[in-house]
């Protein structure tokens, strides 16, 4: 079962989520991943809404309800799974998807139509959310567009919806609507300031981020050339240690027997230093190559 689940997951993922396995997380990747998940998720949950539906059809004989199930089922189905389809068409369909399944809900089923208007209202913040900002108020327009027909539909009696308490007359639904309307248009501005800020801040982190990577290169290579030019700093200083090291032992050697006791004790001074000199350089070069990987890596039978 967990099998299947995560090949399901993968095949949505890579139809209504191409950059599910980029590593450049930008705005666009998210909300991509949003809708994938929302895909994801709403397949498996759909079937639930099949259950009132059925007790319709045996209580109430209203089987147009589960057909509209049905076929909005199908289309999800469509959505996720149907190959060559471009995220932004997948996109399209499912919202306008919405948007038909709550209208015709409004049109024949619903006694009230609050229950429904959340549907528009979901269907609209959703949309602002998958979609980029420039087409933020479209969804408005359309719940607004969608409104208006209705309300020329209820004038013109167009058809019976004295079932519906919410659109026994104009002025009824221009009070239920007015308030859907305000709520589409206020997410339509509100919501792509929230996203704004969000892909600002992540362009921040990338730009941040780019700029350490530069920054530990340029010290590696820093470090490069400090070490570099240790190893030759210390191999030229150690030079001129060793001629001095050596001449004062062959001055030593050669005129012990005429140099007094203050005399042989500078030579030592200047041996003893020339040494110590020699050490400390050495030590230098070796703090300058503390961080530098020199061992090999290899792999040891335990057994």
């Amino acid at each position: 079962m967990k099998k299947l689940w995560n090949a399901y997951k993968k095949t949505v993922n890579s139809n209504c989520n191409p950059t599910f396995l980029s590593a450049d997380q930008t705005i666009g990747y998210w909300r991509n991943m949003l809708f994938s998940t929302t895909v994801i998720f709403l397949l498996p949950l759909c079937f639930i809404a099949l259950i009132p539906s059925m007790l319709l059809i045996t209580y109430e004989n209203q089987e147009y309800i589960t057909l509209l199930h049905f076929l909005t089922i199908s289309v999800m189905c469509c959505i996720a799974f149907a190959p060559r389809v471009n995220i932004t068409t997948r996109k399209l369909i499912f919202s306008f998807t919405v948007f038909v399944f709550s209208t015709i809900l409004n049109f024949f089923a619903s006694p009230s139509s609050g229950s429904v208007l959340v549907y528009f209202l979901a269907a609209c913040i959703y949309s602002i959310i998958i979609f980029e900002n420039k087409y933020a108020f479209w969804w408005s327009h359309l719940v607004l567009f969608i409104s208006v027909l209705f309300g020329f539909a209820i004038y013109f009696k167009l058809t019976d919806f004295s079932y519906n308490v919410d659109m026994s007359s104009v002025n009824e639904w221009v009070a239920v609507s007015a308030n859907l309307i305000f709520l589409c248009y206020l997410s339509s501005a509100l919501i792509p300031k929230i996203f704004t800020g969000i892909e600002d801040y992540i362009q921040e982190q990338s730009r941040l981020k780019t700029e350490l990577e530069k920054s530990e290169m340029s010290l590696l290579t820093k470090n490069e050339e400090l070490e570099q030019y240790a190893y030759v700093a210390s191999h030229d200083l150690q030079e001129p240690l060793r001629m001095v090291s050596s001449f004062m032992e062959k001055l030593k050697f050669k005129y012990a027997d005429q140099l007094d006791d203050k005399g042989l004790q500078y030579i030592h001074f200047a041996t003893d230093g020339a040494y110590r000199m020699k050490q400390i350089i050495q030590d230098l070069l070796l703090y300058s190559r503390i961080n530098a990987h020199t061992e090999e890596i290899k792999t040891i039978d335990l057994n």
